[in-house]
């Protein structure tokens, strides 16, 4: 399985982080024990959403019997045995991090932890330790941002999540998000303010931006600000690309098609289309090209394949 790069921490970020976790420990004291699982109780409004059900949990139990030989589906399926892959850890060499938490009257509410939580849960054990703060800190959801962002399972969407967990807890009770300023999540996180900057402009932005961002079809920071910067200018504009990308397209794709815009002179030449399984990209080459060597290529990159293709493309001599 492929390791996704996860989003880290900065020097600035672990001061600020440093500096918010000082006075939230001026307000609760902190401990560590030993504590019924079944007095835990995971936070339902963390932004991360693992949303584990009791069919998720059964399974996980399942496959962890079969363990390392579990079989698991791209997308849910692979979230959870990434937990079963953490319950046998669990087993093999024991919790080697408590679970962060606080006291919510007679239970316990998880801070950061919950894929721990849920593979003790796998494991069917009766006690966890867990470091306990004696009431709510002050700042779960920045706790909650900085700890997702040292997560490798963590996409684009649950990042953006975060923080906007992050901009409304600050705004607290009686403010709204908009009155909560860039410099204020970049105190509170130690996030540069240019970066902190391109969270509330993402945050702010129109709902079918944090839509798409939900959805998986906006990846990343120069695409967001983008389709940011598109739907606050026209709204109209903004709606037909989106509902392109319902369609299928990409969110560059969606863009030229609602806007006629082919590129201008960056595209020297038709565009075709792209192919993303391997499979079909050679049943492709094997019918335009039927004696190029299918084995001369490694169909796993894709660089290595457009390479190919375009080199074949230079070769043919079509007259009409």
């Amino acid at each position: 399985m492929a390791r996704k790069k996860a989003f880290g921490i900065g020097k600035a970020l672990k001061a600020g982080l440093s500096e918010t976790l000082v006075d939230d420990e001026k307000d609760s004291t902190t401990f560590q024990d030993v504590i019924e699982t079944g007095m835990i109780d995971p936070d339902p409004l963390n932004p991360r959403r693992l949303d584990i059900t009791k069919e998720d949990l059964s399974w996980m139990v399942t496959q962890l019997k079969s363990f390392p030989d579990t079989v698991s589906a791209p997308g849910r399926e692979e979230v959870l045995a990434r937990i079963v892959e953490l319950a046998a850890s669990i087993r093999d060499t024991g919790l080697h991090q408590p679970i962060r938490v606080f006291r919510e009257g007679m239970r316990y509410r998880i801070i950061f932890g919950e894929r721990r939580y849920w593979a003790c849960r796998v494991l069917n054990l009766s006690h966890v330790t867990c470091a306990v703060s004696s009431q709510r800190p002050q700042h779960v959801r920045v706790m909650q941002y900085v700890e997702n962002l040292q997560k490798e399972d963590v996409d684009f969407a649950g990042l953006i999540r975060s923080a906007a967990a992050v901009f409304e807890e600050l705004a607290g009770e009686s403010g709204t998000v908009d009155e909560v300023s860039a410099a204020d999540f970049s105190s509170v996180t130690g996030k540069h303010i240019r970066t902190a900057r391109r969270y509330r402009s993402i945050v702010l932005a129109p709902d079918i931006v944090s839509k798409a961002i939900d959805q998986g079809q906006i990846r990343g920071f120069r695409e967001a600000q983008e389709y940011v910067s598109i739907a606050e200018s026209n709204i109209e504009l903004g709606q037909r690309i989106y509902d392109l990308m319902q369609a299928g397209l990409t969110f560059r794709d969606a863009k030229m098609r609602a806007t006629g815009d082919d590129g201008g002179s960056r595209r020297k030449g038709y565009y075709l289309g792209r192919v993303k399984d391997p499979v079909k990209a050679r049943f492709v080459f094997s019918r335009v090209f039927p004696e190029f060597d299918l084995s001369r290529v490694n169909w796993e990159d894709p660089a290595e394949v457009a390479k190919a293709w375009s080199d074949l493309i230079d070769t043919l001599d079509i007259h009409e």
